[in-house]
């Protein structure tokens, strides 16, 4: 099974069959908790400086990647692209 970079790439395997939402939830998932951990102390990304010592500042790369990952799984949900009426929750992130 693949498992896609971004909500766009798993998008595009939704051609009616669950391994697409499955996959979709996967990359949702991850970018939830990557939004929920990535988040500005001071200006500074806090888990990028408690995880690696790692002065990046907010948001830093990975915050930034959640982000776009949500809008646009946000956005397949939206135009009603998936059988599953909020996949992952999406409704109730408040990114």
């Amino acid at each position: 099974m693949n498992w896609y970079a971004t909500a766009s790439e798993a998008a595009t395997d939704l051609d009616g069959d669950d391994a697409g939402v499955e996959l979709l939830r996967h990359v949702v998932d991850r970018a939830v908790t990557v939004a929920a951990l990535h988040v500005s102390h001071d200006g500074i990304c806090g888990a990028c400086l408690d995880l690696w010592a790692r002065l990046a500042p907010a948001p830093c790369v990975q915050a930034r990647w959640a982000a776009t990952v949500l809008a646009r799984a946000r956005t397949i949900h939206t135009i009603g692209g998936l059988r599953d009426p909020d996949p992952a929750g999406i409704s109730a992130y408040s990114g």
